[in-house]
């Protein structure tokens, strides 16, 4: 499974998979898959010819206005532009005579097609540990050890009730989209954000937030953490606008720490009696049990009574309060294909993190200022997560006082130190009872299984250079002089069992140093663009090396993960995806491609409207609008189904996805001469793709 690798190094791997299946264990093939681990990603199997020349041609019409607004002469831009677009094509031709070679071996390869067909089991990542869990899916089969089952019981933690309207499942997205349409008018016409921001902001073709589980696996009964995800619902960018506002409102206690080293620096200027002890009172279920109405009720007099607030946005405090109350107001998620309300507030959300850090500070200076115990003004927090300094006896009568502020509310645990270790965050902190004194090395905690990217993951080179330089910068930042060796060492030890040569790790860790942010910071502002396209070991780096001629930043993409498997367990977008690139077939061989940055469902009920409008147009001898709707960028399909109306609109489909507007009318344009390459009639006017034909026609090959 792991090559050449000693057992000693492999024994590096606490725990490689998980196998909670019911009646039906992994075999060795979907085990070896699997032990590659989440984050792991495939070499892809052809070049992604289609997405570098989308991304050039990004590039080139970058260049283009950049050179206009420089006064260059058309023909320096335009033999600028040929340049890129020629040395792309031949990085392209370089390419295609290399063979691209799988990073799996057969047996894994094997592993991944009875995943892929596997349809009574779910495979996830492990909420901590960086490991895969095989479960049943069906309550029916493997009843409450299901992912159906447990997955019911995150619905009961969240206080779901199921969105019902004339008795059947509502999606409540077009309304919590109205509902914020006024807010943001209102900010626009009183001048606190600009026309653009709010087109910005205001919500449009989105979906509802998707709920899924990632099983605990060093819990008893092996629950699951509801997971929501945000990205292109409602409440994304409003949410992301909040974060810094709220940030500004933080830190009245100064005793919240940002991080392991800022906990370290302050721990260890402690000095540690022979009574005392260390503990850990940490929050049970933080984010569900903020109650939100007195938490924004506290947010509203913060703002109010903050002096500076012009300092942080342009925003009213009511306007705040407004997009706050919008935001938590009505939260909801969807599962299996059915919605729901979220009882217990927004999850997955940014500003649901920091309003639950401002309330929590607020509850520690409520403990403060009426709890006698002198010791509390050394309390350091991270977010659900505290540690304090104190006598044992101590410790359980401030427990016990702390769970009385707000009882079945707001509910703490207590870890205490064991033979004066105790660990906190991924900080290990031991007294050292002779210079009373504490020392510090790195924490893993049980979960930890020490799988990371593995060395034949498709990242590249970069990335993986990057992860062993953070691990090696943390242990040099939380180990003492004794404990750093050691720690190092293990680092080495463990990337060897991921499969990388320990010669090329001792290397990685010895230039650790990274380069000055300056620098950094400079290519950023030196960079007139910045250009994302899938990695291919070889290509890329010489797209790179021409994209910086031009002063663009290249970022990569390893391609999917292979925890993404996780998805045959949540009901698919469809038709709710947006910025793509479809296709709409006709019996009769011709295939009409478009593209939208919309929902595919609402362009394509917009297509079936113009060709129906078109047809009774014609119908009723209203043939000049009939005309006019034909002969607009979009009517080729209108066009013809007047003379053979049997448009396959159940088999119309998405072929590609592309952000920007520029990407996607090159991709619909690519599409559109496959369609054409493999002897189909193209309905639609494309992008001009004269220059990329030659290209085009190297690398088309019939779509499987």
């Amino acid at each position: 499974m792991r090559g050449t690798i000693s057992e000693n190094e492999i024994s590096k791997i606490r725990v490689d998979v998980v196998d909670l299946t019911k009646n039906q264990e992994l075999d060795s093939d979907q085990k070896a898959y699997l032990a590659l681990g989440p984050d792991f990603c495939e070499t892809p199997k052809r070049i992604p010819y289609e997405k570098v020349i989308c991304e050039t041609e990004k590039m080139c019409q970058i260049v283009k206005k950049q050179r206009i607004e420089n006064a260059v002469s058309e023909v320096e831009i335009e033999n600028e532009l040929t340049k890129i677009r020629s040395d792309c094509d031949r990085i392209l031709s370089q390419q295609m005579k290399t063979k691209l070679v799988s990073n799996l071996t057969e047996e894994e390869k094997r592993g991944k097609m009875k995943i892929l067909k596997d349809e009574n089991n779910v495979y996830l990542p492990a909420d901590k540990g960086r490991v895969m869990v095989a479960m049943s899916r069906y309550e029916r089969v493997a009843g409450e050890e299901s992912y159906e089952y447990k997955m019911k019981n995150v619905l009961k933690d969240l206080k779901a009730e199921p969105s019902i309207r004339a008795n059947s499942d509502y999606d409540p997205t077009e309304k919590v989209c109205r509902n914020i349409r006024p807010i943001i008018k209102e900010m626009v016409e009183k001048d606190e954000i600009s026309v653009q921001k709010g087109k910005y902001l205001q919500p449009s073709e989105c979906h509802a937030p998707r709920l899924s589980g990632y099983p605990k696996i060093h819990k008893i009964d092996k629950p699951l953490r509801g997971v929501v995800s945000t990205v292109s619902t409602p409440f994304d960018r409003v949410s992301k606008l909040l974060v810094p506002i709220l940030r500004s409102l933080q830190g009245r206690t100064g005793l919240f720490v940002k991080n392991s080293r800022e906990l370290k620096t302050r721990v260890g200027g402690w000095r540690v009696e022979r009574n005392e002890i260390l503990v850990s009172y940490d929050v049970k279920n933080l984010y569900p049990s903020i109650p939100v109405k007195e938490a924004l009720d506290l947010v509203e007099v913060l703002l109010k009574g903050k002096a500076d607030i012009l300092g942080v946005t342009s925003l009213s405090v009511q306007s705040i309060m407004k997009l706050l109350k919008w935001t938590f107001g009505l939260f909801y998620c969807e599962f299996e294909g059915e919605h729901y309300i979220l009882n217990s507030g927004p999850i997955g959300l940014g500003a649901t993190g920091e309003i639950a850090i401002i309330y929590m500070e607020e509850f520690q200076l409520h403990c403060l200022n009426t709890l006698p115990y002198s010791c509390l003004k050394q309390w350091l927090w991270y977010v659900d997560d505290s540690e304090l300094k104190t006598t044992r006896d101590e410790a359980h009568k401030i427990l016990n006082d702390i769970n009385d502020i707000e009882p079945g509310v707001i509910v703490f645990t207590i870890e205490e130190q064991q033979n004066d270790v105790l660990p906190v965050l991924d900080l290990k902190q031991t007294i050292d009872r002779k210079t009373k004194s504490v020392n510090f090395g790195v924490h893993y905690k049980e979960t930890h299984t020490n799988l990371n990217i593995n060395a034949r993951s498709n990242h590249p080179m970069y990335m993986k250079r990057g992860i062993i330089k953070g691990f090696t910068e943390r242990a040099k930042a939380l180990c003492d002089e004794d404990n750093v060796a050691a720690e190092l060492q293990n680092i080495e030890d463990v990337f060897v069992a991921n499969e990388y040569p320990r010669a090329q790790v001792k290397q990685m860790m010895a230039d650790s140093i990274q380069e000055p942010t300056e620098e950094r910071e400079s290519d950023r502002e030196e960079s007139i663009g910045q250009i994302t396209m899938p990695y291919v070991e070889g290509l890329s780096e010489r797209y790179k090396r021409l994209a910086k001629k031009h002063n663009f930043q290249v970022s990569f993409t390893p391609g999917s993960k292979l925890k993404s498997v996780k998805l045959k367990c949540q009901e698919p977008l469809g038709n709710k995806r947006n910025n793509v690139v479809y296709q709409i077939p006709c019996e009769c061989g011709a295939i009409y491609t478009g593209e939208t940055k919309r929902r595919f469902g609402t362009r394509l009920e917009e297509h079936r409207t113009k060709v129906r409008l078109t047809l009774n147009d014609i119908e009723n001898g209203n043939q000049a609008s009939a005309d006019a709707r034909m002969g607009k960028e979009d009517g080729g399909l209108a066009r013809h189904a007047t003379s053979c109306n049997n448009i396959k609109w159940e088999d119309a489909k998405v072929v590609a996805s592309e952000a920007g507007w520029r990407q996607r009318k090159v991709r619909e344009g690519i599409e559109t001469c496959r369609v054409r390459s493999n002897g189909g009639k193209p309905l639609n006017i494309s992008e001009n793709l004269l220059q990329w034909r030659y290209t085009l026609h190297k690398c088309f090959s019939p779509r499987k």
